[in-house]
């Protein structure tokens, strides 16, 4: 089972938006805040602090950078609190990017961007409590779903994912072999000894049903491959 994460600094979380800052900044009142959150508040005619409702100025805002290193090891550490981040609008375009390039079936784009920005995968998208994560786990392809899972920690997918193991469980033991292919992959996150969701006996008879299943399966074949001069029969998934 997954530890229960550590509380988030109060200083890392800005005063206007109450999420985790990515891009602080220090203002005039010596507070920081999300970038875009206190432009946003200045150009929206507010123009004192909205904590010591001291006068702001927007040329003076400073980046923060020592609290957002501070704050990105923090993440690297506790990778379940990326949900609680706060999504720039450039990070808003990339997890919109990502999700065509999932729906798309674009290996190679969605490698990139899972790269780039691995995080973006666990984030719910906007307008919805669904993350890219569960809509790939639910409607893409095995090798998509492959792709975000190597990216992501550990810890990260067991807590997006404790909400969902229910339907984890009822894809182990589908009568579809996908299903039950991507249900394993998930799996290998969320087993334990001590787990709730998923136990090392469910993953251990999906493997047998599985095989089971591909042997029998009109989705898979007997091929012959040549290796060391001899002709090597091997079960292919096509």
């Amino acid at each position: 089972a997954a530890l229960p994460l550590p509380h988030i600094p109060e200083e890392y979380l800005c005063p206007i938006t109450c999420q985790i800052m990515s891009e602080p900044v220090i203002c005039s009142d010596g507070r920081c805040y999300e970038e875009e959150a206190i432009v946003q508040w200045m150009e929206g005619g507010k123009h004192s602090s909205p904590i010591t409702r001291e006068p702001l100025h927007q040329s003076e805002l400073f980046p923060a950078r020592s609290l957002k290193s501070i704050i990105s090891k923090f993440l690297a550490n506790h990778p379940g609190h990326y949900k609680e981040l706060y999504l720039t609008t450039g990070m808003k375009q990339k997890q919109r990017e990502l999700y065509s390039a999932c729906i798309l079936a674009d290996p190679e784009s969605v490698e990139l961007l899972c790269k780039q920005f691995p995080f973006l995968c666990a984030i719910a998208l906007e307008e919805s409590e669904t993350t890219l994560l569960e809509i790939v786990y639910q409607h893409c392809d095995p090798h998509i779903l492959s792709i975000l899972l190597r990216e992501l920690p550990r810890i990260h997918i067991t807590h997006v994912y404790s909400s969902t193991g229910i339907q984890v469980q009822q894809d182990l033991k589908s009568e579809e072999p996908e299903r039950i292919r991507k249900a394993m992959m998930l799996s290998f996150f969320l087993v334990s000894p001590e787990s709730t969701v998923v136990t090392p006996v469910d993953l251990m008879e999906s493997f047998i049903n599985y095989y089971a299943l591909a042997e029998s399966s009109s989705e898979y074949s007997e091929e012959s491959f040549p290796e060391d001069g001899r002709n090597q029969s091997r079960i292919q998934y096509r």
